[in-house]
């Protein structure tokens, strides 16, 4: 259930164990400051998102790091969010997790069934990137690999692969290997992925050898 609240009545309000209710306006945004000044007062939060939140600060054991929460639709405009944004609902935040790569929070997201999870895997560095979720009813996974490129829809995080395959995912793992990322898994990726970690096919085991660390 979506509820409605006052940030200047409210703010110091717990979501879960370790969430306030400011935190859901992110610290690192000028939207902070807009409500802190009053420029805003009303923010909207989905019941069903910290408690989510919360189990993945449990899981990990580490700091969750709101980047974005709630967004006021002119506020959202005036940034160029999408119009459809799930922020704008209050049902969606982009998180951090201290020391954690967002390829492991993407695929733990999954498994504790969110059912709107975006992968912004931005390089090899853990604290850079991050992974969107929001409380939507039906699956919608996507993934970019760079700020740069458009996102694109994926069926899991992160998926099985072996030669011939294709995409962004491919891109991300040549990355890994320091080779050029041509999206294309071919004999080189092939080559290089059993050089380093001894395998031909890159399972969701794969994954977490090479980005759980």
């Amino acid at each position: 259930m979506i509820k409605q609240y006052s940030y200047k009545k409210d703010k110091n309000l717990k979501l879960a164990q370790n969430f306030i209710l400011k935190e859901h306006i992110a610290g690192t945004s000028p939207l902070r400051n807009l409500y802190e000044t009053g420029k805003y007062d009303v923010l909207l939060v989905d019941d069903y998102l910290y408690p989510k939140v919360q189990m993945i600060r449990e899981h990990f054991g580490c700091f969750v790091i709101i980047t974005s929460g709630y967004r006021p639709a002119s506020y959202n405009k005036s940034v160029n969010g999408a119009t459809s944004s799930k922020h704008i609902e209050g049902c969606a935040v982009d998180i951090q997790v201290k020391g954690i790569h967002p390829i492991i929070v993407a695929m733990y997201c999954e498994k504790i069934g969110i059912k709107g999870i975006g992968l912004y895997a931005y390089s090899n560095n853990a604290n850079e990137g991050f992974v969107h979720i929001d409380t939507r009813a039906e699956k919608y996974y996507w993934i970019t690999y760079s700020d740069k490129a458009n996102y694109r829809e994926i069926k899991t995080f992160m998926p099985e692969l072996m030669r011939g395959d294709t995409g962004y995912t491919v891109k991300i793992l040549q990355r890994k290997l320091a080779i050029t990322q041509d999206g294309v898994f071919g004999q080189n990726t092939e080559s290089i992925l059993y050089k380093k970690y001894q395998t031909r096919i890159v399972t969701m085991k794969t994954w977490e050898r090479m980005f759980g660390t």
